[in-house]
């Protein structure tokens, strides 16, 4: 739990400090890999992931075809970059639900786990791949599962955030350890949200009820009533 919460209290601390501001260079460098991700994704969601080449995508970005490969290396790493911005914004997103808590810990939750489910409505999600995109299992192929990870441990973070804040506030009774809890909740949304992307009879008005009830049932025991 220690380690958790020093990961955490350093994540949110660079979440909440202002960035640095870039040097020209590097402004340039992320200027060139944003040109050939918007090419990538605008072309995956047109033409379909197969029948995109990387000079097909340099070609759409107006840089040459060396840039694409010494930025990404190859195509399944722009697609992982595709889906890391959806997935980058998904998750600025739920910083603001952590920092700014509901009155209770399973309205928060609720609140961050509804913004998790945003990425449903993300570009990423309409691009034709033989694999499901974040939340989902390994698929074997390792730009994805890298960004899959990171996802994963993200949003872990940002579930024992909502319990950490909550806590700090004595909204939670000190009888469970929040990083096991964290975990649980995740699981929960997880194991509901791939249900949902390999049921097609389950829809997501249910996925969403589904998820709130199980993390109701799971948390409110844990309220401490008599905090402030």
């Amino acid at each position: 739990m220690a380690h958790l919460q020093s990961q955490y209290e350093k994540e949110k601390a660079s979440y909440i400090k202002d960035k640095k501001q870039e040097n020209l260079r590097q402004r340039q460098k992320r200027f060139a890999r944003d040109e050939i991700i918007d090419a990538a994704l605008k072309l995956f969601q047109d033409r379909g992931y197969k029948h995109t080449t990387m000079q097909v995508i340099a070609d759409e970005a107006g840089v040459g075809i060396a840039t694409v490969f010494r930025l990404f290396g190859k195509k399944n790493a722009i697609l992982a970059a595709c889906i890391k911005n959806d997935l980058e914004d998904i998750f600025t997103r739920g910083w603001q639900c952590v920092l700014s808590p509901k009155n209770s810990p399973d309205e928060t939750l609720c609140e961050l786990l509804d913004v998790f489910l945003s990425i449903l409505s993300k570009p990423s999600k309409n691009i034709d791949v033989p694999y499901q995109h974040w939340p989902s299992v390994v698929t074997g192929e390792p730009e994805i599962d890298a960004t899959v990870k990171w996802a994963d441990e993200t949003a872990k973070l940002l579930i024992y955030g909502v319990m950490f804040e909550h806590n700090q506030h004595q909204k939670l009774k000190a009888t469970f350890d929040i990083a096991d809890m964290a975990t649980n909740i995740f699981y929960i949304f997880n194991g509901h949200y791939i249900n949902y992307l390999t049921d097609t009879n389950y829809a997501l008005s249910e996925l969403t009820g589904d998820i709130k009830r199980r993390v109701s049932l799971v948390v409110t025991p844990l309220i401490n009533n008599q905090g402030s």
